[in-house]
């Protein structure tokens, strides 16, 4: 997500409403997908050229059932508040954008859970060579 350098006002600060895309070539680990990602809050330069965000980001996330490997989603919600270093670190000085997909990103992967199970998912008939599946309940 690229924000045009001179929208910071007189206080080296913006507001950020928008929904936001992943391009397809993103390596995304264990997310299949993101749905509806949305970001709301502030970006500022603080007077030591640190980019310091409040960020609220939110969306679904497509991943694995963690027993039948089923697609499943999962909707997050990430409060984010911090500083992300020198701000010419996301600077495209030839476009005069900062680009601070990478923090969105990195936001949205302390999410991911580390367990899912797709509501209602059960296992049925499950065995392999030499092994089965038994379930007490009933």
């Amino acid at each position: 997500m690229d924000i045009e350098i001179y929208k910071f006002n007189m206080n080296n600060r913006v507001e950020i409403d928008s929904d936001v895309t992943f391009p397809e070539d993103y390596d995304m680990g264990d997310i299949k997908a993101l749905k509806n990602v949305h970001v709301n809050g502030t970006l500022s330069i603080s007077e030591y050229d640190e980019l310091e965000y409040n960020l609220e980001i939110s969306g679904t996330m497509v991943l694995e059932d963690s027993v039948t490997l089923e697609e499943t989603e999962y909707s997050f919600l990430s409060d984010a508040e911090d500083s992300a270093g020198n701000y010419e670190k996301y600077l495209n000085k030839n476009r005069n954008l900062l680009d601070i997909l990478p923090i969105l990103w990195e936001n949205i992967v302390s999410e991911v859970p580390i367990q899912i199970k797709k509501e209602g998912s059960t296992l049925q008939n499950v065995s392999g060579n030499g092994w089965e599946f038994e379930s007490n309940n009933e």
